[in-house]
């Protein structure tokens, strides 16, 4: 099976996992009829405008207390897998910048590149 891989970027004041907006909806449940995502959570929402990073790709930052949880349960139960799989594919970055300053972050960087795990030596 390959995992995703993804970036928990600390800020000064707080901590987010950055996820692709398609493993949000992956996990998100869809009515047949109206193929519109089902509200299933209090804290995830499908809807939240991605950021852009330098190469174009999109992520949703999760915020660390709640939405992430939350997220690494439901993407493991959706892959088959077991959470702390999910936990060991994630790069953990503090740049020194405020929660503010995340989107011009994540602009000015390719994140896919940043979360890429080595391999093992």
């Amino acid at each position: 099976m390959n995992l995703p891989n993804y970036l928990f970027l600390i800020t000064m004041e707080h901590g987010y996992l950055l996820v692709r907006p398609e493993d949000v909806q992956a996990i998100s449940p869809v009515d047949p009829d109206t193929q519109i995502p089902v509200v299933f959570s209090s804290t995830l929402d499908v809807t939240q405008k991605p950021l852009i990073d330098s190469s174009g790709n999109e992520w949703i930052p999760l915020e660390e207390d709640c939405q992430a949880p939350e997220f690494i349960e439901r993407l493991a139960d959706h892959l088959r897998t077991f959470p702390h799989q999910i936990r060991e594919r994630i790069t953990r970055c503090e740049p020194n910048i405020r929660t503010a300053e995340i989107a011009r972050y994540v602009q000015s960087n390719n994140i896919s590149e940043m979360c890429r795990i080595p391999p093992s030596q």
